[in-house]
C-alpha cells in the first residue's frame, strides 16, 4: 500500500462527503491527529480501521486500500478485500495476544530476578562487623554490628574443636526497608572448644576467637573469579556468532531474529564486564551477581532496541527523502 496515495484518497473522499477531520475522527472514535497523519501520508490506518473508515467515507475497502476509485470493481472483489482485512485482523489479534503473553512472562521473570537480587546476601569483607563474646554462663555468641544485618555461619568439628566460619552480610532489601535480622547467634555451649574464623577478608580467613586450628584444606566455597571469565567468553562467542549471522542474513526475515539475538548477547557481555568493574572483589554469592547481571542485561537490551529502532527510522526517512 502507498501511504501517500491512500492518504490523498481519504482526504478527497472526506471533503466530498462534506465532513471535517474532527467529525470523521468522532465517527471512528479516534483522534483528529490520527486522521491528519493518514491524509498527509505519515501513517496508514490500522487494519481494524479499514472497514469502519470505508463505511464512513462511502467507498469500498478495495478502493481504500488501493487509494483510487474503481468504477468497474465487482462485489466479489470487494468481499475478497473485506475478507482479507478480517484475516489480517485475526492475525493481528493473535500476534497481540502472543506479544501480551510474552510481555507478561518477561515481567514475571524480571520480578523474580529483582526479588532474588534484592534478597541475596552481599558479604562484608571487614571482620569488625562481628564480635565474638563469652557470656557469664560459658556460652559463646557472635554479635553483629555496623552495617551488617545478617550472619552466615558454617561449622565443622575437627579434633574435638568446633570450627566456625562466619561472614556478616547485608541485602539491598534490608538497606531499602531498614529491616534487621538476628543480631546475635550462639556458637558454642559452656566448656566447648571453639575457634572462629571470619571470611571473606582481603587476607583470607581470619581468626577472630579461640586458637588457630585451620589446616587450609577446609573452608567455605566462594564464587571464583574464573566464573566471570567463563561468562564473558560465552557472551563474546554468542555476540560474534549472532553478529556474523546478522551480517549474512540482514536482508532476509531471519536477519531480524539474528539482529535481536546479537543485541541480547552483546547486552549480556557488557553487563558481565560492568559488574566485574563495579563490584570487583565482591565475588561471594552467585545469586546476587547473576541476577544483577541478568537485570542489567534486560536494561541494556531495552536501550539497544530503542537506539536501533531510532536509527532504522532515521535511515528510512533519509531514504524516502
Amino acid at each position: 500500500m502507498d501511504s501517500l496515495k491512500t492518504g490523498n484518497y481519504i482526504a478527497l473522499k472526506r471533503k466530498e462527503a462534506g465532513i471535517t477531520q474532527k467529525e470523521l475522527a468522532e465517527k471512528l472514535m479516534i483522534s483528529d491527529k490520527a486522521v491528519s497523519r493518514w491524509e498527509t501520508g505519515r501513517g496508514l490506518p490500522d487494519i481494524d480501521m479499514f472497514i469502519p473508515l470505508s463505511e464512513a467515507l462511502g467507498v469500498s475497502v478495495s478502493e481504500l486500500m488501493t487509494g483510487e476509485s474503481q468504477p468497474g470493481h465487482t462485489e466479489a472483489a470487494d468481499r475478497a478485500a473485506v475478507e482479507g482485512v478480517h484475516i489480517a485482523e485475526r492475525t493481528l489479534t493473535r500476534r497481540k495476544r502472543r506479544a501480551a503473553l510474552a510481555g507478561l512472562l518477561a515481567a514475571l521473570i524480571l520480578f523474580i530476578l529483582a526479588a532474588v537480587h534484592l534478597n541475596a546476601p552481599i558479604f562484608i569483607d571487614d571482620p569488625s562487623c562481628v564480635s565474638v563474646e563469652k557470656l557469664s554462663d560459658g556460652r559463646i555468641i557472635a554479635v553483629l554490628g555496623g552495617r551488617a544485618d545478617g550472619l552466615n555461619v558454617y561449622s565443622y568439628n575437627e579434633g574435638g574443636v568446633t570450627i566456625f566460619h562466619l561472614s556478616g552480610y547485608h541485602t539491598r532489601w534490608n538497606d531499602l526497608t531498614g529491616r534487621e535480622e538476628n543480631k546475635a547467634v550462639v556458637l558454642g555451649d559452656p566448656g566447648e572448644r571453639v575457634s572462629v574464623f571470619y571470611y571473606p577478608t582481603k587476607e583470607g580467613d581470619k581468626l577472630i576467637y579461640g586458637e588457630w586450628f585451620y589446616d587450609g584444606t577446609a573452608g567455605v566455597e566462594t564464587l571464583p573469579r574464573l566464573v566471570y571469565n567463563y561468562w564473558i567468553i560465552i557472551g563474546g562467542l554468542l555476540t560474534a556468532v549472532t553478529g556474523a549471522g546478522y551480517a549474512l542474513l540482514r536482508k532476509k526475515y531471519a536477519g531480524r531474529i539474528m539482529g535481536r539475538a546479537f543485541l541480547l548477547s552483546l547486552s549480556f557481555t557488557l553487563a558481565v564486564i560492568l559488574s566485574v568493574v563495579l563490584y570487583r572483589g565482591m565475588i561471594y554469592d552467585a545469586s546476587y551477581f547473576f541476577s544483577g547481571i541478568l537485570l542489567l542485561t534486560a536494561a541494556l537490551f531495552a536501550l539497544a532496541n530503542i537506539a536501533a529502532g531510532a536509527f532504522m527510522e532515521r535511515k528510512r526517512k533519509d531514504q524516502d527523502a
